[in-house]
């Protein structure tokens, strides 16, 4: 049997779904008139007839495959909306009943009329399709319509996408080793003699080379012993990293705040033992100061709280440095990694000991 005319939007899929449809109902159609005591009355002092099999085997099969097809069409390109769709699906669901009632009417298998002559489906024939499962399906394939997705980026695109995804991925998990090196190094740098043995600097510049060729930098590394030194190597691998983390997604990275022109040319400097193509910003991370205080003060949970006065006695500096070392590269006049409040500060947070444990004197009360 011909179909009603499928919308010229279908693809090629959609329209073989609809015509495989239609053949596996026209065989269990053929099945339902070879037997004929399949039929029955759909409308109490009515004679039996095959339209309760026409609209069970042949109709709704074929309704549900072509709607679901319509409602893919919310999504294409230039998208179809809800009231397109209803009014395309109900119109097949017309053309459907009235070609099928001609198609399978037989001497010895009645299919009697079921539209009016205004063309409408008959009431007995719309509340037999309106209570079938395949209707309920069409209705919440209805619902679940939701906004017009974004058009298929062109393949090339897509490549692009795909492959600045992975070194993305690449990227991050860089950037995760390079927090475990530089968090290994300050730890050595608060041990009473916290010197980088020979054997860790290896694996650090083995490390930091590979990242560096990655990236595509020529940036090269000399042996020191030195934490702070090492540090400052790390941080600038740092900088290379989240510049190229920025560049393929800006959104990843939150912007940070260029330094005061005061200290521009004292933080741009490269570090000792390190030779790059050009001055590479070390730039001072609030981010591991703050991880530093949360973890010392989360230490301290369960106990008495700690004062910040008391904090900064221990620590020997004023709480205006403390603030000052808190908030990094934002602060007006940063204190630089190695500085002495760095130091101070950084001693105190990994001792892990309560400020009157680590200072035994106590602080004056006017004291700040």
């Amino acid at each position: 049997m011909d179909l009603p005319d499928l919308p010229a939007e279908f693809s090629a899929e959609a329209r073989t779904n609809v015509v495989n449809a239609e053949i596996r109902a026209s065989r269990a159609m053929r099945e339902a008139i070879r037997t004929k005591p399949w039929m029955t009355t759909l409308t109490s002092g009515s004679r039996p007839s095959g339209n309760k099999q026409v609209l069970e085997l042949y109709v709704l099969p074929v309704f549900l495959a072509f709607a679901k097809e319509v409602c893919k069409l919310r999504h294409a390109t230039k998208p179809w909306f809800s009231d397109q769709i209803k009014y395309t699906v109900s119109e097949f669901l017309r053309k459907l009943v009235v070609s099928s009632a001609h198609e399978f009417d037989r001497t010895d298998y009645p299919v009697h009329r079921m539209t009016s002559n205004m063309g409408s489906l008959e009431k007995f024939a719309s509340q037999f399709v309106e209570q079938s499962v395949e209707w309920k399906e069409y209705e919440d394939l209805l619902l679940k319509l939701d906004e017009p997705r974004r058009p298929a980026k062109p393949e090339s695109e897509a490549r692009i996408e795909s492959s600045n995804s992975s070194r993305l991925a690449r990227l991050t998990s860089l950037l995760g080793h390079l927090d475990d090196q530089d968090h290994f190094v300050t730890v050595k740098s608060n041990e009473p003699n916290g010197k980088i043995s020979t054997i860790h600097w290896a694996a650090i510049d083995s490390f930091l080379t590979k990242t560096v060729q990655y990236l595509g930098s020529s940036m090269r590394f000399t042996f020191t012993d030195d934490p702070i030194a090492v540090r400052s190597h790390i941080r600038a691998v740092r900088a290379l990293l989240e510049d190229e983390i920025h560049r393929i997604s800006p959104s990843q990275l939150k912007e940070q705040s260029r330094p005061d022109s005061t200290y521009e040319s004292e933080r741009s400097a490269s570090p000792p033992g390190l030779s790059s193509d050009g001055p590479i910003e070390s730039k001072i991370q609030s981010r591991e100061r703050q991880l530093l205080r949360r973890s010392y003060f989360e230490h301290f949970a369960n106990s008495e709280k700690i004062v910040i006065l008391d904090f900064c006695w221990a620590a020997k500096q004023h709480y205006r440095d403390w603030t000052r070392w808190l908030q990094g590269e934002k602060a007006k006049r940063p204190i630089k990694d190695g500085h002495k409040a760095d130091r101070a500060f950084r001693a105190i947070l990994a001792s892990k000991k309560r400020p009157e444990e680590f200072r035994t004197e106590l602080r004056p009360t006017k004291w700040k």
